[in-house]
């Protein structure tokens, strides 16, 4: 198990922390949304995650820090599409994050990037490939876009 297997490795070390936190059974500590949730743009939401899914070998997982809570495009992780926290405690109480996706993405599947920290300021960057979804503007903007969209390819012909 995870836990053995840090454990063997606090037994080994010599000197400071220098192993990063990791997400432990729990591979997708997400709870929601949904895996192929469509979030909408401008509509408030929440983001919901299993804090004792993150461990480390010497800082209990209530200390561990998340420095940063990103989307970012399934395709590439490199590129932020929106920050929704940063600082977190990795605590209960901080498990769940509101946030308002301002930014449309239809046609892209987006991820959370996790970047976590120990007490060390050992930092692990996880990404969340199990929980895709999409941001879609809000319905009555979308008919308008995908009319104009028409319009525009009529003319152009």
């Amino acid at each position: 198990s995870d836990e053995l297997q840090f454990l063997d490795l606090d037994l080994l070390q010599k000197g400071p922390d220098n192993i990063p936190p990791f997400v432990g059974d729990a591979d997708n500590p997400i709870l929601s949304p949904a895996n192929g949730a469509q979030l909408i743009t401008g509509d408030s939401t929440t983001m919901t995650f299993f804090t004792n899914g993150f461990w480390d070998n010497l800082t209990r997982s209530a200390d561990l820090v998340h420095k940063e809570i990103a989307i970012v495009p399934d395709d590439n992780p490199s590129v932020v599409q929106m920050i929704i926290a940063t600082d977190l405690a990795n605590t209960p109480a901080n498990k769940t994050v509101n946030f308002t996706p301002d930014f449309d993405g239809i046609d892209t599947n987006y991820v959370f990037r996790f970047i976590t920290i120990d007490d060390e300021a050992n930092a692990t960057t996880t990404l969340f490939t199990n929980t895709k979804f999409t941001v879609i503007p809000e319905p009555f903007l979308f008919i308008i876009y995908y009319l104009s969209f028409i319009i525009y390819y009529l003319r152009k012909r």
